[in-house]
C-alpha cells in the first residue's frame, strides 16, 4: 500500500464507524465551538462531519482521512495530508490483515502509530492492536499485551485507547526530534520576548525623558516669570518713592558752579599744582 492509496480512499466501511463510535462522538463541524484541530467549522465547510471527544479535561479532534475534503484533481490529496501528516500520533485502521510500515507515510511529525484490526472471536467483534513507533520513542503506558485481543463491548476499551493515544503524544515530545523543536521554539519565543521587552523599555525611558524635559522647561518658565515680576515690583517701588517735581542733577550743579567761578574770576585748582594768592 502506498501513501497515495492511503489518502485516496473516498469512503470507509462500517467497521471503522463502529470503532470510531467507541472512542469518540460524531459531531457536525458547522459552527462547532470546541477544539477544531485546524478543520473548517464555518457555514461553508466542505468537511461537515468529524469525531470529537472531551476526555480527562482534554479535547481530542480526530482527523479521519475519509471524512476530510477529497480533491479529484489531486492524486496526492495534499489537503488531507496537510492535516494527518502534521499529527504526531495516528490510528491506522486495517479492515484486513495487511502489512504496515511507518515509511509508507512520509512525515517529519508522525512518530507513533496505533495499528488496529477488527477480528471475530466466538462471534464477537474484537480488536488486535499493536504500537509502531520511531526508534527514539520510549515505552509508555498502558501496555499492550502480546497475543491479546480486546473485546469491542468492554467498558474500559475507550478509556484504554484514549489514554494510550494521549500518553503516546507525551512520549513523542520527549524524543530527540521534538526536544530540539521545542528548544528552538522556546529560544524563538524568548528572543521575541526580549526584543519586545527592550522595545517597551526604550519607549518607557524615552517617555520618562520627555516628561523630565517638560518638567525642566516648566520649572525654567516659572523661574523666569518670578524674576520678571520681581523686577517689575522693584521698578514700581522705586517709582513710587521718587518725590514730585523736577530735581536738580549733579551735572547742572557743576555747570552753575562753573559759571559762578568764571564770573568771579577764579580758576580750578589742578592736582599737583599750586597758585599764589597774589596772582
Amino acid at each position: 500500500t502506498t501513501e497515495e492509496e492511503f489518502f485516496n480512499n473516498e469512503r470507509h466501511g462500517r467497521a471503522l464507524d463502529e470503532f470510531l463510535d467507541i472512542i469518540a462522538t460524531r459531531v457536525s463541524l458547522k459552527n462547532f465551538k470546541g477544539y477544531r484541530a485546524g478543520l473548517d467549522v464555518s457555514e461553508q465547510t466542505d468537511c461537515p462531519i468529524s469525531y470529537y471527544e472531551l476526555y480527562d479535561q482534554k479535547e481530542i479532534m480526530f482527523h479521519v482521512s475519509t471524512l476530510l475534503p477529497f480533491t479529484h484533481s489531486d492524486s496526492s490529496q495534499i489537503q488531507r495530508k496537510r492535516h494527518i501528516g502534521n499529527d504526531i500520533v495516528t490510528i491506522v485502521f486495517q479492515e484486513e490483515n495487511t502489512p504496515f510500515h511507518p515509511s509508507m507515510i512520509k512525515s517529519n511529525f508522525l512518530h507513533v502509530f496505533l495499528v488496529v484490526q477488527p477480528v471475530q472471536v466466538l462471534s464477537r467483534t474484537c480488536y488486535k492492536m499493536i504500537i509502531v513507533t520511531r526508534d527514539d520513542i520510549e515505552a509508555f503506558p498502558p501496555m499492550l499485551q502480546r497475543n491479546v485481543v480486546y473485546v469491542r463491548t468492554a467498558e474500559q476499551l475507550k478509556q484504554f485507547i484514549l489514554t494510550k493515544l494521549i500518553n503516546a503524544e507525551y512520549a513523542a515530545y520527549r524524543c530527540r526530534t521534538f526536544a530540539l523543536l521545542q528548544e528552538r521554539t522556546r529560544c524563538s519565543y524568548l528572543k521575541t520576548l526580549c526584543e519586545n521587552l527592550i522595545e517597551k523599555s526604550y519607549d518607557l525611558l524615552c517617555d520618562e525623558q520627555k516628561r523630565a524635559s517638560h518638567r525642566r522647561l516648566s520649572m525654567l518658565s516659572n523661574s523666569t516669570k518670578k524674576r520678571y515680576f520681581s523686577n517689575m515690583k522693584k521698578m514700581f517701588t522705586r517709582s513710587n518713592s521718587t518725590p514730585d517735581g523736577p530735581q536738580p542733577s549733579r551735572k547742572s550743579d557743576q555747570s552753575t558752579t562753573d559759571k559762578e567761578r568764571r564770573k568771579n574770576g577764579k580758576k580750578f585748582i589742578r592736582p599737583g599744582k599750586s597758585t599764589n594768592a597774589d596772582s
